[in-house]
């Protein structure tokens, strides 16, 4: 049986010889292994010859797995991925059709578990499933499709918490299905926010998420044309008078050519486009005959 002193020189060679070991993270990371093991080895008395081999053969043998390695010892402050033995990072391929999620490579489906299930998989399970959702194409990612199959804030954000990755895309299907909570919970915790999520803000007329959105800085200026055009394009008066009133955007006489399809298809409401009339965004002779606009050749007559 291994001494602790020789575990822990072992761990000291795999810190000296880590390529990573001038990271700043680094750090955090050691002391996390470094508890487990020591954990392991006070509860386990280590009896194999040594710490790799006594790891493996722990991990190998479902019968070991104590309470220790039941989930609810991973907090935001602890993930997962810091848990993982060092022994077992060039093996996770191993036992994969055991864990993760069922994917039908065919038909582009995917299949999540139950957040139940999730609660009682192992630790060692867990961190093999991380590394490999972190290597899977994106389409087949655990967080974006919990996001675009509409599961509980609670399912995703418990995904989250335990390190797999969100995706740029997620915050498209959170806005679509409303789920404004969880919108939140991504931005105060600068998690990926995709800008074009802003359409469904304004296409469902809430002004609500948008001004919460503005004063929590998550509105970057290279936005703003977009949003301006969106907000005229969905004809929401309310949005574009508070980008006005409140921010001092206005859009200018460009609107008519960005969305000219849509004054021609007579797209854009009476109101907006009274709206932009008094509030200086004119348009001339010339292009109210070429989107064949009725109301707007008035304003000439």
């Amino acid at each position: 049986m291994s001494s602790l002193i020789d575990i822990l020189n072992n761990f000291i060679n795999n810190i000296e010889n880590d390529i990573n070991k001038d990271d700043p993270n680094q750090e955090k990371s050691n002391i996390c292994k470094l508890n487990y093991i020591l954990d392991e080895y006070y509860q386990n008395n280590y009896e194999s010859d040594d710490i790799d081999s006594d790891i493996d053969s722990e991990y190998d043998n479902d019968s070991n797995h104590t309470q220790n390695s039941n989930l609810s010892n991973i907090t935001p402050d602890k993930p997962v991925e810091n848990i993982i033995p060092f022994s077992q990072l060039n093996n996770i391929q191993e036992n994969l059709n055991m864990i993760g999620p069922k994917i039908d490579r065919i038909n582009h489906t995917i299949e999540l578990p139950e957040l139940s299930y999730l609660k009682t998989c192992s630790i060692e399970n867990i961190v093999k499933w991380i590394l490999l959702d972190k290597e899977e194409d994106i389409q087949y990612q655990m967080i974006l499709n919990a996001c675009k199959q509409n599961y509980d804030d609670e399912y995703i954000i418990y995904l989250i918490k335990l390190g797999f990755t969100p995706s740029i895309y997620d915050t498209l299907y959170i806005t679509e299905y409303e789920k404004y909570d969880l919108l939140k919970y991504y931005c105060e915790n600068k998690l990926p926010f995709n800008k074009f999520s802003l359409t469904e803000v304004i296409r469902q007329g809430r002004l609500d998420i948008f001004d919460w959105l503005f004063v929590n800085n998550m509105i970057e200026r290279e936005y703003y044309q977009y949003i301006i055009d969106t907000a005229v394009m969905f004809n929401d008066i309310f949005i574009i008078d508070y980008l006005k009133r409140y921010h001092d955007i206005t859009p200018n006489s460009d609107i008519y050519y960005i969305l000219r399809r849509e004054f021609a298809e007579n797209k854009i409401n009476n109101v907006m486009i009274s709206w932009l009339w008094g509030n200086g965004v004119k348009w001339t002779l010339k292009q109210a005959n070429e989107f064949n606009n009725s109301f707007m050749l008035s304003f000439f007559q």
